[in-house]
């Protein structure tokens, strides 16, 4: 009669499935923990592209976006503010950052009003006539001018 072999032990068995469970659930982990950590926006700063959210009961915040994105609303100027029209968003000075067709519907927050890019088909929108490369009040004739020194900027709006 030939000798059986032993089988597995089940208690190696159980110790190797709970080491790599472990070590699955941790790999899981540690690769959330760097997407999200990837995924973090940083605080904006010069140059960079925002949005405003808030509400008329709410402090206005800003959010940090890409300034391909149809929502970019804003460029960040380099603080303090210049001279010229900005917007206060605590220390950021932000400039309108818009082309000639947009159109844009001012949003009340609780400490300042601000503009959101908004469909052009919709009520109370305000659309972008002229964007030109110099601080130029005069360049809106007698339309509202939204006036920016460095970069020297003019957004023109209608009525």
């Amino acid at each position: 009669m030939d000798p059986v072999a032993p089988g597995p032990d089940p208690l190696r068995r159980r110790k190797v499935v709970t080491v790599s469970v472990i070590v699955a659930v941790l790999v899981l982990l540690l690769g959330a923990g760097a997407v999200f950590a990837l995924s973090r926006t940083s605080a904006p700063g010069a140059g960079d592209c925002v949005v405003t959210s808030g509400g008329p009961s709410t402090a206005m915040a800003v959010r940090k976006i890409d300034c391909g994105a149809p929502e970019a609303t804003y460029r960040v100027s380099a603080a303090p503010c210049p001279e010229g029209d900005y917007l206060a968003a605590g220390d950021l000075c932000l400039a309108l950052d818009v082309v000639a067709g947009d159109c844009l519907r001012p949003v009340d927050h609780q400490d300042a009003s601000a503009f959101h890019t908004w469909p052009c088909d919709q009520a109370d929108v305000r659309r972008v006539t002229r964007v030109q490369d110099a601080a130029d009040r005069g360049a809106c004739g007698a339309g509202p001018a939204h006036v920016y020194a460095a970069p020297p900027r003019t957004v023109c709006l209608d009525r």
